[in-house]
């Protein structure tokens, strides 16, 4: 059995969040910091969460699958920003210039 110390926070939920999470319209989050008073969020207080490891677990296929979505996403966005300067180079392209007659 693996025993962490958390500490409890709430926040305003917002109008599009539901589920266990929210209660009585607040959002409530866990994280491993008694301040998060700059995200919006008042403490609660210091909680304990006890679980067990699944045997065998090994996160190396997830982190690789995050990995891989991570790649798919910047290439994704490499790819527009290179779309979006090759369209500003084509537009610079196109403005014909005429000199004026002397």
């Amino acid at each position: 059995m693996t025993t962490i110390q958390l500490f409890a926070h709430a926040r305003p939920a917002q109008n599009y969040e539901s589920g266990p999470q929210v209660i009585d319209g607040h959002r409530i989050d866990l994280f491993r910091w008694d301040d998060m008073k700059a995200e919006g969020y008042a403490l609660i207080g210091p909680c304990t969460i006890e679980f067990e490891f699944p045997r065998g677990w090994d996160p190396t296929a997830q982190q690789i699958d995050a990995l891989n979505q991570r790649e798919e996403k910047l290439t994704a966005e490499f790819h527009e920003a290179v779309t979006k300067i090759h369209a500003q180079i084509s537009k610079l392209q196109a403005i014909c210039y005429t000199p004026e007659a002397a």
